[in-house]
């Protein structure tokens, strides 16, 4: 009886430790208390002054007006990771950062996320935001979703870049990416039609694609990530890889950027690449 015991237990075991993820012991978000007080004593008053300015658009665009800002509450925070491209590996690929991120909600959810950073020169916390939250949001509640549905912790791994952020997670079926755009533009639909971890494109697609399209950031340059990549999930067996915004600053506490610009950068890199292929490969006359 007591071997019979003795086995069964060490099988619970067993089954409990695939859906424990590498990152769960850490919590969710990483948050220390130190910065938590400073998002909520400091921060979230400051970024919502900021967007009750009138010249910062917020108001119109993302809030229907100050009162509706006002009422905003502080959200879920998490910590910010940079990802070394020379692993494929999310355990081994992120590092973590002196940056966290926070939401600041409404009745409906997250209406903005703002982030928090250490200045290295003198220790004080400091700042910047903040985006509309729509794009990280659904990103976030893909993972989550899938994760419950699979019985894996929900503990993602999110990297700000210059062009918006990457969310990746440890499923049963493997590390798994979102490659979630900046405010420009809106997360690609087929997202949400995602059913299981296995559509999700893998963490190693994303570092095959960054060392491909974009080369590596250099040490002083890996806390903002690089490159403009999104990769679609795969559905009903499709997969395809596309660039879908530039590469732009996101400390500029801008809401959002005008989509003109934003189409134009698009155009002006594939101009680019058809001329270089152009310029490898003579146009061959048709018959």
């Amino acid at each position: 009886m007591k071997r019979f015991l003795a086995i069964a237990l060490v099988f619970a075991l067993l089954c409990l430790i695939p859906g424990t993820s590498a990152f769960a012991d850490k919590g969710a978000s990483d948050v220390p208390d130190a910065v938590l007080d400073y998002a909520q004593d400091n921060g979230a008053g400051s970024i919502k002054g900021f967007m009750k300015d009138p010249k910062n658009g917020y108001v119109g665009n993302i809030v229907t007006s100050a009162e509706e800002i006002d009422s905003l509450t502080l959200g879920k925070g998490y910590r910010l990771y940079s990802f070394d491209l020379n692993e494929t590996f999310l355990t081994k690929s992120a590092l973590p950062e002196e940056q966290w991120l926070f939401s600041l909600d409404g009745k409906n959810g997250e209406v903005v996320y703002f982030g928090v950073t250490i200045e290295p020169e003198t220790g004080s916390y400091t700042y910047y935001g903040a985006v509309d939250a729509y794009n990280l949001s659904s990103a976030l509640g893909v993972m989550e979703r899938l994760a419950a549905n699979e019985n894996v912790d929900f503990a993602p791994v999110i990297e700000e870049t210059l062009w918006g952020y990457v969310v990746a997670h440890s499923f049963k079926s493997g590390d798994k990416v979102i490659t979630v755009p900046g405010s420009a533009l809106k997360l690609d639909d087929s997202y949400l039609a995602v059913s299981s971890s296995e559509e999700l494109p893998t963490f190693e697609e994303f570092v095959s694609e960054q060392l491909k399209l974009f080369k590596p950031a250099s040490d002083a340059e890996t806390q903002y990530g690089s490159g403009a990549i999104e990769l679609l999930p795969r559905l009903n067996g499709a997969y395809s890889n596309s660039i879908k915004a530039a590469s732009s600053p996101i400390k500029e506490n801008r809401p959002y950027i005008v989509p003109i610009v934003a189409g134009s950068a698009v155009l002006a890199i594939l101009a680019a690449a058809v001329f270089l292929v152009l310029k490898k490969r003579p146009i061959k006359a048709k018959n």
